[in-house]
């Protein structure tokens, strides 16, 4: 069999897209298989992967020029020469317009496309879109679904307002899965959330667990005395209001008036909430409490999950998470908020808070700051449920069984 799996690299800082598709291709490139396999990506390919087997081959799509947004540039361009200032709203609309027709067309109908003509180049049986986009091919596909979010939480900025999101990702997930041959998510709620709101057939749809990060697992720990030589805390996660960070800023504030604190490190990189949550942290009086490191490398972050008390998770959406995988996978006990799913993919090896509730975190945070069992006792049920969900070769390694099916279905029309 002959199958394509396909990538987008944006870059390390996006978070957990590149974290998860970086460790999926290590793995995957370590896999015994006798499938010849391509690996398509766009982007810049990620450093210190597996050697090559002679059964797998790189394909840079950017190399090859992806024009898929040339024809909105040159329709903006031309309007703007044809239509005056005074008429700018008129222009808006139908940006917005053809943005949506032209947005439809590339995603759904238009098979003269660079990944179809790869497909037919190379005679592709299968392709597996590891990061959830998709371009239109004539063959079986599967397809990752990380978070249904602009359903389960359209009054976020990010999943509504912000780049037309909700209408684009909804229509993308209502054309795309219910043609997918498999749709791979990590938890049961997910899969629950899949049925609901887009009627796809429960049987294709393929339950892996999020697994423990590889390169962070095995990453050699940074010094991070430089960042704090205190007792502390920590979140890690991007600048989103979906992350919820003004939570734990109020709980923070609420144990202060208890005259309790605790350092609490926020890393990760702006992606439109920064300011917003420096300026509270001023407001509440907690700018000695808090230490902002925006992004750091993976060695740094190995060694502030080791060295913190315990990891914050008051994120708003699911149900797959990265963070408190990777927290418990380094002995470091987790306290999450009540994201859909949190339950399935975490089980009891987390504090559970009402991520809506600040005195609720409160009462938490003060739990696990005086009880070096409770903390302990996390830690060992953390390893628990990483001996479950096992590491992204255990992930690959599932997938690979679950191709298997389509293996035997696809020998139907053609020799594989």
């Amino acid at each position: 069999m002959t199958i394509a799996f396909l990538f987008k690299f944006i870059g390390a800082e996006i978070g957990g897209s590149y974290t998860f598709q970086k460790n999926f291709l290590d793995s995957l490139l370590s896999t015994e298989s006798n499938d010849q396999v391509y690996i398509f990506y766009f982007g810049k390919l990620p450093e210190q992967l597996h050697p090559l087997k002679s059964n797998f081959q790189l394909i840079c799509l950017d190399a090859t020029g992806n024009n898929e947004h040339t024809s909105q540039k040159s329709f903006k361009s031309i309007f703007k020469k044809l239509i005056p200032g005074s008429f700018i709203q008129l222009k808006n609309k139908v940006d917005k317009l053809h943005r949506v027709a032209e947005k439809n067309y590339h995603y759904y109908y238009n098979f003269n496309n660079l990944v179809q003509k790869k497909v037919e180049q190379l005679e592709i049986d299968f392709i597996h879109f590891v990061h959830p986009s998709y371009y239109p091919v004539k063959i079986p596909f599967s397809i990752t679904v990380w978070d249904l979010a602009h359903r389960r939480h359209p009054y976020l900025p990010e999943e509504s307002f912000m780049y037309d999101n909700w209408e684009r990702k909804d229509n993308f997930f209502r054309m795309v899965l219910p043609k997918a041959s498999m749709i791979v998510t990590g938890t049961a709620e997910s899969k629950k959330q899949i049925i609901k709101y887009y009627n796809c057939e429960e049987e294709l749809i393929q339950i892996i667990p999020f697994p423990i990060i590889n390169d962070i697992y095995h990453a050699e720990k940074a010094d991070i005395s430089s960042i704090v030589d205190v007792p502390f805390i920590f979140y890690p996660a991007q600048f989103w209001s979906q992350k919820n960070h003004i939570l734990i800023l109020l709980a923070l504030r609420i144990l202060k008036d208890q005259e309790i604190t605790i350092k609490m490190i926020f890393t990760g990189s702006d992606q439109g909430n920064y300011q917003y949550i420096k300026t509270k942290t001023e407001e509440l009086d907690l700018t000695d409490s808090i230490i902002f490191t925006e992004f750091v490398g993976i060695n740094e972050m190995k060694a502030l999950y080791q060295n913190a008390l315990f990891m914050v998770f008051p994120a708003i959406i699911g149900p797959d998470n990265l963070p408190p995988i990777e927290a418990m996978s380094l002995d470091c006990p987790v306290l999450s908020g009540s994201y859909d799913g949190v339950h399935d993919q975490l089980g009891d090896a987390a504090i559970i808070f009402n991520n809506l509730d600040e005195h609720d975190l409160a009462e938490k945070i003060k739990l696990l700051l005086t009880d070096e069992s409770k903390r302990k006792e996390l830690i060992a049920k953390g390893k628990q449920k990483i001996a479950e969900v096992g590491n992204f070769d255990t992930y690959v390694s599932s997938y690979f069984s679950k191709l298997i099916k389509y293996k035997n279905i696809i020998r139907a029309w053609k020799n594989i």
